[in-house]
């Protein structure tokens, strides 16, 4: 993905899911309850890390726990994490609220 398709994903509107185990697929069609959100950071995992993140969302991460000055909720707007894999499709959103864990997270096409 090219720094500038990136940078199209770093703004814009998705559907938070509030202490959601794992990610759903098809949260990625719904038109339904979008928040605004800004992405202030993007941590890139390897393949196996992310795809074991979106099946476990509700874990402690360590990239979280180091990472939560760059999240918040302000301005009717997330400022959250965008977390992914270089082969990955898509990409989470990730605000902890404080917490070591993705308390608030979205799904997001990178492509």
């Amino acid at each position: 993905m090219k720094n500038a398709d990136l940078n199209l994903l770093l703004t814009g509107t998705a559907k938070f899911n509030r202490k959601a185990n794992s990610i759903n697929r098809n949260d990625l069609r719904s038109k339904n309850a979008h928040t605004a959100y800004r992405v202030t950071k993007v941590i890139t995992l390897p393949l196996d890390a992310y795809t074991n993140f979106t099946k476990n969302l509700i874990d402690d991460y360590d990239f979280i726990t180091k990472n939560q000055d760059y999240m918040g909720f302000r301005d009717n707007c997330y400022h959250c994490l965008m977390i992914t894999a270089n082969e990955a499709s898509t990409a989470v959103l990730a605000e902890s609220e404080g917490y070591d864990y993705a308390r608030y997270s979205a799904l997001v096409a990178k492509n």
